[in-house]
């Protein structure tokens, strides 16, 4: 397996170059219009409302969300925490350093206040 060179600021441009080639192939491929979610989840047939139900369908959508967001930070933290650290300048690395002291704590505030910047 071909390793990437030890740039930390080419690993984060790589890191960026696929979360985006991963998003344009979802932009092309994907259905966005109702029609065409419509016509996607009939093609389940008798299975369609089990898969897309209010109740097993939220459940279904949450849990794809979470993996989904799970996969994601296991993907940056594997291949840009090392590059964060030697790029990143020293602000951000306070503020990062903050966020890991009480990470319970700052998910909350993040979760109540979105958009306002957290005092602690």
């Amino acid at each position: 397996m071909r390793r990437l060179p030890a740039n930390p600021r080419f690993r984060l441009l790589a890191l960026a170059a696929m979360a985006g080639g991963l998003f344009v192939i979802g932009a092309i491929c994907l259905p966005h219009s109702p029609s065409e979610i419509r016509a996607a989840v009939a093609g389940y047939g008798w299975a369609a409302p089990l898969l897309f139900g209010p109740g097993l369908g939220t459940a279904v959508g949450v849990a794809g969300a979470t993996l989904g967001g799970l996969i994601s930070f296991a993907i940056a933290r594997r291949c840009g925490a090392a590059a964060f650290e030697q790029v990143a300048p020293p602000k951000l690395r306070r503020i990062e350093d903050r966020l890991s002291s009480h990470p319970l704590r700052s998910l909350l505030l993040l979760r109540v206040m979105p958009g306002m910047p957290s005092r602690g």
